[in-house]
């Protein structure tokens, strides 16, 4: 009956011993299930039959990994992480998702979700639908690691939270053995996204550095997804682009005259090329 089963996208084991064989298949299962497919009865019966921890400790968590990322660029990427809870499976590669369903992910006023894994969900889904890059969809489902470091006693708020999240995410990210660039561009975004959340209410000298940051962690495209994913409202940021585009400006392009500028005190020229950068975005988009 395998064309039958392959026709309806069901996911069937081929043997009873199939799990206990790999236990990496659930993954791989969880995995298609991403991809819109079914798990058959049987399937779900054999990862429901034992604990599989010990088991999965022992094999390469590059393996896992490898799954994880394939998940992401899936048509429903949150199957994978629903599906890990669900049947408490992979809690040694990924403990950070089994905290989250039991941490508030704010005042509710802010967050009628409730809890920190549903959000984590809809932002990411948010991003999901507007690209299709497994990275910024990791990001977005992770954005908010640094609320797992907030004590208890403080809930539900998660003051400093951005800062906090900067360390896990390089942690969780080197564990899992992932690209250097997916750790810089977590991180980044742990530590970024509130004030990218605040784009309108800040300064232009701010404006400027937060585009320099995203710029250098990679994250240029990525940040602004994540900002408007985890907004109610999901309002974008106004005149990103612009100051992407001026960041990148050479002192030529500023319109710095090059003889005086070669003249400053090195540590002086940092804070002139930030002068005109703050200046020339002041000129274009009119803000303080």
């Amino acid at each position: 009956g395998g064309q039958q089963e392959l026709a309806a996208r069901q996911l069937r084991p081929c043997s009873e011993s199939s799990l206990q064989d790999d236990p990496i298949r659930i993954f791989r299962a969880f995995r298609f299930a991403a991809d819109s497919w079914n798990l058959h009865t049987e399937t779900v019966q054999q990862v429901d039959s034992q604990t599989w921890e010990d088991g999965l400790s022992v094999i390469p968590v590059e393996r896992f990994s490898r799954e994880l990322q394939k998940a992401l660029a899936m048509s429903r990427p949150e199957r994978f992480f629903s599906l890990m809870l669900q049947h408490r499976v992979g809690e040694c590669y990924l403990p950070e998702l089994f905290k989250m369903p039991d941490i508030p992910a704010g005042p509710l006023h802010y967050h009628p979700e409730g809890d920190l894994f549903t959000h984590s969900m809809q932002v990411m889904q948010r991003v999901a639908a507007r690209s299709p890059d497994s990275l910024a969809r990791f990001c977005g489902f992770f954005h908010d690691l640094g609320k797992l470091s907030t004590d208890s006693a403080l809930y539900p708020r998660h003051h400093g939270h951005d800062e906090a999240g900067y360390g896990p995410a390089l942690k969780m990210c080197q564990r899992l053995r992932l690209p250097a660039s997916w750790q810089k561009a977590l991180a980044f975004t742990c530590r970024l996204h509130t004030k990218a959340n605040n784009w309108d209410k800040l300064r232009s000298s701010t404006r400027i550095r937060l585009a320099e940051q995203a710029a250098r962690a990679g994250i240029a495209d990525i940040l602004p997804m994540v900002s408007s994913a985890d907004k109610p409202d999901g309002s974008g940021m106004n005149a990103w682009e612009t100051a992407l585009r001026i960041t990148a400006m050479t002192t030529a392009e500023l319109g710095i005259d090059q003889e005086i500028f070669l003249q400053m005190p090195v540590h002086h020229r940092a804070n002139r090329i930030l002068h005109k950068r703050i200046q020339r975005l002041r000129e274009e988009i009119c803000t303080p």
